[in-house]
């Protein structure tokens, strides 16, 4: 009778055991996070849980806590909602869009956005946003040895915006996890022992994705917070930097910007020109303010 072999390479233990069984590769591969026996255990119950490979970066040990990747979570979303995610994008802010959500230091604010369709509503996009923040002073005082934060500081903010939107779209791919008493972790809560940078998160208030949907939404048209179709289509004396807030945001709110959009794409639909368009938002809000 033949002996039988054993495996010897990571892709045959995976293979057999399936992610995160070998206790061996696992703390050879995580020596600092994967001390004790007990560590070991609950990671890997963990990796059972959700099917994430800790071997293909999907799912981490950090501080004692799991941590799921940007790769992680996208694999989670197809795994248990397939076909729900429909739009899924995160880009870089403007200057004027950091002061707008109050934010007044140098760095890179990253502005994300996932559209989501559920089962019982197939016909029916929710849009969900979210925003990181990661500031210049942040990146400075970072560990030296963390090669990819001080090189492309950029790509971390973008990865941050993207996991808080994914995790703000999709909760309930990850229910049975975070009622256990292993609970996970993501970008946003990195605890202050760890060598990444802390993100800042802009303080959210209701209208959070009203302001973020006007700003694509100019983006579309081409415009900018200096054009002057701005300041004709909101009625603002001036379009330079925060003008939005000193002049619009006092007596009315995001959603009455969006609704101002709506009516000018409307009217643009229609078969009026842009100019045209705008004249006729004005005037009819004038007569509405009379």
């Amino acid at each position: 009778m033949a002996e039988k072999k054993e495996p010897t390479t990571t892709t045959e233990v995976m293979v057999r055991n399936g992610p995160g069984l070998n206790p061996l590769l696992l703390r050879a591969k995580f020596p600092k996070d994967l001390i004790t026996k007990e560590a070991v255990g609950q990671f890997v119950a963990v990796c059972l849980t959700t099917g994430l490979n800790p071997f293909l970066g999907e799912i981490l040990p950090m501080h004692g806590r799991p941590y799921v990747t940007e790769q992680g979570w996208l694999r989670l979303i197809e795994q248990r909602c397939p076909g729900q995610k429909v739009y899924d994008e995160c880009h870089l802010g403007t200057k004027e869009e950091a002061e707008e959500l109050g934010i007044r230091s140098s760095g890179w604010l990253a502005l994300a956005e996932v559209h989501r369709v559920f089962p019982a509503h197939p016909e029916r996009e929710v849009v969900f946003k979210d925003t990181a923040f990661l500031s210049v002073t942040r990146v400075r005082s970072a560990d030296r040895h963390l090669a990819a934060v001080h090189e492309e500081p950029w790509r971390l903010a973008l990865k941050t915006g993207r996991i808080r939107c994914l995790r703000r779209a999709f909760p309930d791919v990850l229910i049975t996890v975070s009622n256990s008493n292993y609970p996970l972790l993501g970008t946003e809560e990195l605890p202050e022992s760890t060598a990444l940078p802390e993100l800042e998160a802009p303080t959210e208030d209701t209208d959070t994705a009203e302001r973020s949907r006007f700003f694509a939404r100019l983006r579309e048209h081409g415009w900018t917070h200096k054009s002057e179709e701005l300041g004709r289509l909101l009625n603002l004396p001036s379009v330079e930097v925060g003008a939005i807030r000193a002049y619009w945001l006092p007596n009315r709110s995001w959603v009455d910007a969006n609704e101002r959009i709506d009516r000018l794409e409307e009217l643009i639909a229609r078969g009026f020109t842009v100019n045209d368009a705008l004249a006729t938002v004005d005037m009819e809000n004038k007569k509405v303010q009379s």
